[in-house]
């Protein structure tokens, strides 16, 4: 048996795949085979692919007819893999030095069912990086490191310590036994949130992470999470969560890591929500999702959920929005529709909204939405929810924050 199977998914990747093939193929210390999927590509992917095959037996080729998402793909190189253990890495992006001995290493040292490690970004061109701020700290771990855990426990710590529990499947490295033992293949047909961590988790006895960065992640101008989103991403999102809470019913957690869980569904659903706001007006038909029943009933108990973002508010700060005399809501977007959903649950029908610029044929569902250089005189002893994201603040006109408003409630992520 070989050490490792690298297995990567290529789809239009022709700029990229030389930069991710010499990445894996100079590395030293382990013996290794490349197993790389082409999915349909309509560039020059799939050549390239066949002569780095024919001048290494360690590149395996094989190739999909028509385009089956990622899932599907790194399904059949699995399927094919003889390494004992398993790591998956995305076409555009490299391996750092030495990056597979450090995980065969620590594998075999510590009898793991699955190692976690750290990134570094780097970007296409030096006007990207201009332009998008991405937080790489995202990518690098910082606690619970060097630690054996099992993998309800490890999911739990790092959620409860604001660490990215479910990190990208490129920060993992598998052992082949444990995926095979626990059938732990990617959901067929899954074009987005392909990568099942969180079922894995569930299902791992040893889990250990490091801080040390082994791969390198590129942002480039046409990569997915470059991209608008689209709502094929919902219909994904949704179907990955309904596998996973299926998952999780069936598993046996202690009360404070069911309570990890519970938070972290909570988020996700709160995420498809936002998502699903930006395609309110996309009539696409989501055929997947519809042959997906239980994706399907999750999906229309969300329309349903008045209470979704709930949690976002303490029990002082619900009653004080409750009880007001005078209700200010400020902002008529996504999460301005989720504190009205609150007040209409609990029967709150007096509170006016207002924007900045607001409008004579602005609406908020039914209630008129104010400008606030003709509204900010009612301000004084209100109660005053600003109903936006966080990154959105700093936009605050000034003038709400130099209200002689009562109280001052955020209400957003």
């Amino acid at each position: 048996m070989i050490d490792f199977s690298v297995i990567i998914p290529i789809y239009n990747l022709q700029n990229y795949i030389f930069d991710c093939l010499e990445s894996v193929l100079v590395q030293k210390g382990v013996s290794f085979e490349v197993i790389c999927i082409d999915d349909a590509s309509t560039d020059n992917s799939l050549r390239m692919l066949l002569e780095y095959q024919k001048k290494d037996s360690r590149v395996k080729v094989f190739f999909n007819e028509n385009n089956q998402g990622p899932a599907t793909s790194r399904n059949i190189g699995l399927k094919h893999a003889v390494g004992k253990f398993i790591y998956y890495l995305d076409g555009d992006d490299c391996l750092k030095q030495n990056a597979l001995l450090t995980m065969y290493n620590i594998m075999n040292d510590k009898n793991l069912d699955i190692l976690g490690f750290s990134s570094e970004i780097f970007y296409d061109d030096e006007q990207l990086e201009n332009e998008c701020k991405f937080d790489e700290d995202e990518y690098i771990r910082h606690k619970f490191c060097e630690v054996v855990l099992d993998g309800p426990q490890m999911f739990s710590s790092l959620y409860d310590n604001h660490e990215k529990a479910c990190a990208n499947l490129y920060l993992y490295c598998f052992n082949h036994e444990f995926i095979k033992k626990n059938k732990l293949y990617d959901i067929d047909g899954l074009r987005y949130a392909d990568d099942n961590l969180f079922i894995k988790y569930m299902h791992a006895s040893r889990v250990m992470c490091i801080a040390k960065i082994l791969h390198r992640r590129r942002y480039r101008r046409s990569s997915t999470v470059m991209s608008p989103a689209k709502k094929i991403y919902f219909e994904s999102e949704i179907v990955l969560v309904a596998e996973e809470i299926a998952c999780w019913q069936k598993q046996r957690l202690t009360q404070q890591q069911n309570k990890s869980v519970f938070n972290y569904f909570m988020e996700r659903m709160q995420e498809m929500d936002c998502l699903l706001y930006k395609f309110k007006n996309d009539k696409t038909e989501m055929t997947f999702l519809k042959g997906h029943y239980p994706a399907y009933f999750i999906y229309k108990s969300m329309f349903e959920n008045k209470l979704l973002y709930e949690n976002l508010l303490s029990e002082k700060q619900k009653n004080e929005i409750l009880l007001a005399e005078k209700l200010i809501i400020y902002g008529a977007g996504y999460y301005a529709e989720k504190i009205t959903d609150i007040l209409e649950y609990y029967g709150k029908k007096d509170y006016f909204v207002t924007v900045s610029k607001g409008g004579e044929n602005l609406m908020l569902k039914e209630q008129k939405v104010y400008d606030l250089e003709q509204f900010e005189y009612q301000f004084a002893d209100a109660i005053v929810v600003v109903a936006m994201s966080q990154k959105n603040r700093s936009t605050i006109n000034e003038k709400i924050l130099k209200a002689k408003a009562k109280t001052i409630i955020w209400f957003g992520k």
